[in-house]
């Protein structure tokens, strides 16, 4: 079963649209500086033209900024040793002894109210890492796979940012998709049949 992870930070999509943009505007720019040399582009045309370059030209470059100054997270690998905070040579009474120091100090029932919901996930994470350490039987899949479950599920990037695919923006990707495929591709096939005439 594959594990579909969206792009959360928008870097990978970042990529994708100055692609994109590249695919569309170098042929464009080069095409308007060859019909200027021959002087078929009428005043209207020319001016429309240098408009579309602009825009897409200055939103080229706004996508390049924030690609170059976007600071990207990489998710940390889950080291039971490391939450525990023990060496890998520890013995089971120092994974013991630290595993009952970390519980002490982040149980449910210890914590303020408002430190209850990221103490109840950082006890689950300690929790999981004693027995990890202390079951031999969790401890040979963990040296074996790097994770204490077995064999990992497939896990595949997409480069489409998580609230292009959310329910509640459905329709404006619907929206979005009919105007650029529904009327912008015949419009581009069109103008390009009629300009090659």
């Amino acid at each position: 079963m594959a594990d579909y992870n969206y792009d959360d930070t928008g870097a990978i999509f970042n990529f994708f649209l100055l692609t994109l943009l590249g695919i569309l505007l170098i042929p464009y720019t080069l095409a308007g500086k060859k019909k200027k040399l021959q002087k078929t582009l009428k005043k209207t045309d020319s001016s429309t033209r240098y408009l579309i370059l602009a825009v897409g030209w200055a939103l080229m470059g706004m996508v390049l900024y924030r690609t170059f100054t976007m600071e990207i997270v990489e998710e940390k690998l889950w080291n039971p040793f490391e939450i525990l905070g023990v060496d890998e040579s520890a013995e089971k009474s120092s994974v013991k002894k630290a595993f009952r120091a970390l519980s002490l100090k982040f149980h449910p029932d210890k914590v303020a109210a408002e430190e209850k919901e990221a103490s109840e996930k950082k006890f689950v994470d300690i929790s999981k890492a004693y027995k990890i350490l202390t079951d031999e039987e969790a401890k040979k899949k963990f040296d074996e796979t790097g994770n204490p479950d077995g064999t990992e599920t497939f896990k595949l990037g997409l480069a489409l940012p998580k609230w292009l695919v959310e329910k509640e923006n459905h329709m404006l990707v619907l929206f979005l998709y009919s105007l650029i495929f529904g009327l912008g591709l015949p419009f581009a096939v069109v103008r390009f049949l009629i300009l090659r005439n």
